[in-house]
């Protein structure tokens, strides 16, 4: 994980384009980027609000967990039923090899 001193470019307060290219560009949470910026706090919620506090300044949309998941699910099953066709007669051998694939 990087850290404020292995990237000297990154100064309080963040700026847009250090938000852009860490929430946006690398996908890094909102507690991590505040671990970057070394906003470490005995409540490790605080420095994440502070940023995303910063996020909302800057005009950044948080990102929906729910959706991210519902997408990634979507094209999992899509993978799936690619490499497994529906088949009228299947075979039960390969039909259980590939409900043991999905564990």
């Amino acid at each position: 994980m990087p850290t404020a001193e292995d990237s000297p470019k990154l100064t309080w307060p963040p700026t847009k384009e250090d938000l852009q290219r860490l929430y946006v560009e690398q996908k890094l949470s909102a507690s991590k980027i505040a671990k970057i910026y070394g906003r470490n706090t005995n409540n490790p919620r605080s420095g994440a609000f502070l940023i995303l506090y910063y996020l909302k300044k800057h005009g950044f949309q948080r990102r929906d967990r729910v959706a991210e998941l519902a997408k990634e699910t979507e094209r999992m099953v899509a993978t799936w039923k690619e490499k497994h066709p529906k088949r009228e007669n299947p075979n039960m051998e390969e039909e259980m090899s590939a409900v043991l694939e999905l564990s």
